[in-house]
């Protein structure tokens, strides 16, 4: 059985069907694979996250230096 109700303060019982609460041989391991696998996608998105991070303030560092430098001296940096 399931009561829900809604913001008027309406509740309706409802009696649901097996297959709505009743676990398949499958449904543990299939959930595992699922949760297993937005679990590396966090991780990997973390990871992007921290190398982009690091590359701008890897960039921003280089380009900080570079306004010190003569035009001869970026010249002979891009050669």
């Amino acid at each position: 059985m399931a009561a829900i109700g809604d913001a008027e303060g309406t509740v309706a019982i409802m009696k649901l069907c097996p297959p709505l609460y009743e676990t398949t041989p499958k449904e543990k391991e299939t959930m595992f694979t699922i949760f297993e696998r937005e679990q590396r996608r966090e991780k990997n998105l973390e990871n992007q996250k921290r190398d982009a991070a690091k590359a701008k303030a890897a960039a921003k560092k280089d380009e900080g230096g570079k306004k010190g430098q003569s035009a001869e001296q970026k010249a002979q940096e891009k050669e």
